[in-house]
């Protein structure tokens, strides 16, 4: 029986030695799982982190390529903007060319007329223009009164300034020119004979007068305007701007000095001056186109 226990606690001794090399081997087994476990974890860490990168790279990929794609957006927009432009500009070109063609073959044409006879006849027409104008007011005047009470002396008042004239003016012309040439300085003398000249409708023989005359009375509004004025209806168009400028300059609110710029600088082709001193002269006498 004692051979028997030795036997049992041998056995089971040495199942013990088994026992413990057993829990020895799971011991270092459990060691190397908790080990790889705790690599897994950092591994797991690892791809997460390195998900988180690539990620990010992603985005700013993605950043860097958006605005490269916008400013090739625009830069394709910029590229139809000037075609579109080009091809107007061709257009205007080919209108423009067309135009200058017109203007070269008007201008042809009018250079084989008299550009004297041009700005005379653009004298008429102005004139004309303003005949049937005041003939318009007149008539819208009149229209409200009866015909009976339109006196002889209203009708009287339409007769050019001429025709009033003395028959003796050849007396009277002589009698100024020899008042003038005994004194040169006699501003009186001057502006009588000037009138006189003016009065028979002998323009260019009353401008010598009147330039002396302005020599002595250069600050003299209504002098400047008078020469200024011959000058145009003696029909010197560039002469009368000067002296017509200087009534002006030293008479703001000489309305007809205005008015006579306006004319003048019509007839020349200054419609911008023209249409400045006729405002004014309107402004300053409302009715001054029904009194010229």
């Amino acid at each position: 029986q004692l051979a028997t226990l030795r036997e049992i606690l041998e056995e089971m001794s040495a199942d013990e030695g088994l026992h413990n090399k057993e829990v020895e081997a799971l011991d270092k087994s459990g060691k190397k799982l908790g080990e790889a476990l705790e690599s897994s974890t950092r591994s797991s860490e690892l791809a997460l982190s390195l998900q988180q990168e690539i990620h990010g790279l992603k985005e700013l990929t993605a950043k860097s390529i958006s605005p490269r794609t916008k400013a090739e957006e625009r830069k394709r927009e910029k590229d139809a903007e000037i075609a579109n432009l080009k091809q107007r500009l061709d257009s205007e070109t080919a209108n423009l060319s067309e135009v200058s063609a017109t203007l070269k073959e008007a201008q042809k044409k009018l250079s084989a007329q008299d550009p004297d006879e041009l700005v005379r006849l653009k004298a008429e027409i102005m004139g004309l223009k303003r005949d049937n104008a005041n003939l318009q007011k007149n008539l819208s005047s009149t229209a409200a009164e009866p015909a009976a009470k339109i006196s002889p002396a209203s009708s009287r008042r339409t007769a050019p300034v001429a025709e009033a004239a003395p028959d003796n003016s050849q007396d009277e012309f002589a009698e100024l020119s020899q008042a003038v040439k005994n004194n040169p300085r006699d501003s009186k003398a001057l502006r009588l004979l000037a009138e006189a000249y003016v009065g028979k409708g002998r323009f260019l023989e009353a401008i010598p007068s009147l330039t002396d005359l302005v020599k002595l009375q250069p600050k003299d509004a209504e002098t400047q305007f008078l020469l200024g004025d011959t000058y145009y209806k003696a029909e010197k168009f560039q002469e009368s701007i000067l002296p017509l400028g200087q009534a002006v300059r030293l008479n703001p609110k000489l309305a007809k000095a205005h008015y006579g710029l306006c004319m003048v600088n019509e007839l020349v082709g200054n419609e911008e001056a023209a249409s400045k001193h006729y405002r004014i002269a309107l402004k300053l006498d409302p009715k001054i186109e029904s009194s010229k």
